[in-house]
C-alpha cells in the first residue's frame, strides 16, 4: 500500500532529518541514472573509516506498488508532480464502476505468452561472463514511420506545454515533459515483448509507437 509511503514524502518537512525527502530524491536520480553509474550511500557502519564507495553499472530500479485510487490520490502532493516523481511512474488504476472482484489465482497460472518471452529476456546475455556487472545495452532501432510518429508526439507534447496555463500548468507541464519519453519506453516494450531472444533484436515499428503513445496518454490524463 504505497499511500503512506507517498503521504509520508509529501509531508515531510525536514523535521525528522529530511528521511521521506531524501528517498524521493535518491528515486529520482536513480531513474535519471540508467544509462551511467548512481553511487551508493556510505554505509552508516562504516563511516569515518576509508571504504571504497559502491556503484550500480546502468541502474534498473522497477518498484511495485499498490494503493485503492481514493487513497493513492489523497496521498499525492502538487510538489511530487512537478519535481518529476509522478511524471516517472506508471499508474495504473481502474475508475469505480470498472472494478470487479476476482478470484485468487496461482502464479503457475499466468499464461506462458507471457512467461516464455520474459524467461528468455532473462537468460538473454551477450555480453560474457561479466556482462551482470557491466551491461552492454543492444541498441533497438525505429523504423521510419515509427520515428516520425515519435517526433509528432514529442512536438504535440511541447506545443501543450507552450500551451499550459491556470493554477495546474506547472503539474502539467512536468508531466508532459516526460511524456514522449514514457511512450518511447513503451514501444520499446511492446517491440521487446513480440520479438524475444534467440529471434533476431526487435524493430519499433509503428503499432508498437501506437501503442505506447496511447498508453503514456492514459498515464498523462489520469
Amino acid at each position: 500500500e504505497c499511500d503512506s509511503l507517498l503521504a509520508s514524502m509529501s509531508k515531510d518537512d525536514g523535521s525528522n532529518g529530511g528521511r521521506w525527502a531524501a528517498l524521493s530524491a535518491a528515486m529520482r536520480a536513480i531513474y535519471t541514472s540508467s544509462a551511467t553509474l548512481y553511487p551508493c550511500r556510505r554505509r552508516a557502519r562504516l563511516r569515518g573509516r576509508d571504504q571504497e564507495i559502491e556503484t550500480i553499472d546502468q541502474p534498473h530500479l522497477v518498484a511495485l506498488a499498490t494503493a485503492t485510487p481514493e487513497a493513492f490520490f489523497d496521498a499525492l502532493s502538487e510538489g511530487q508532480a512537478v519535481n518529476g516523481l509522478l511524471s516517472r511512474c506508471m499508474l495504473l488504476d481502474a475508475p469505480g464502476e470498472e472494478r470487479r472482484s476476482q478470484r485468487a489465482q496461482d502464479l503457475a497460472d499466468v499464461p506462458a505468452d507471457v512467461l516464455t518471452p520474459a524467461a528468455a529476456w532473462v537468460a538473454w546475455s551477450p555480453g560474457g561472463n561479466l556482462n551482470n556487472e557491466y551491461p552492454r545495452p543492444a541498441v533497438v532501432p525505429a523504423s521510419e514511420a515509427a520515428q516520425q510518429l515519435l517526433d509528432h508526439y514529442r512536438e504535440d507534447c511541447d506545443r501543450r506545454d507552450r500551451e499550459a496555463t491556470g493554477t495546474t500548468a506547472a503539474v502539467e507541464r512536468a508531466i508532459l515533459a516526460r511524456a514522449p519519453a514514457m511512450a518511447e519506453k513503451l514501444a520499446l516494450l511492446y517491440g521487446a515483448s513480440a520479438a524475444a531472444p534467440p529471434a533476431p533484436l526487435p524493430q519499433i515499428d509503428t503499432p508498437a509507437v501506437e501503442w505506447g503513445r496511447d498508453v503514456a496518454e492514459y498515464f498523462l490524463r489520469r
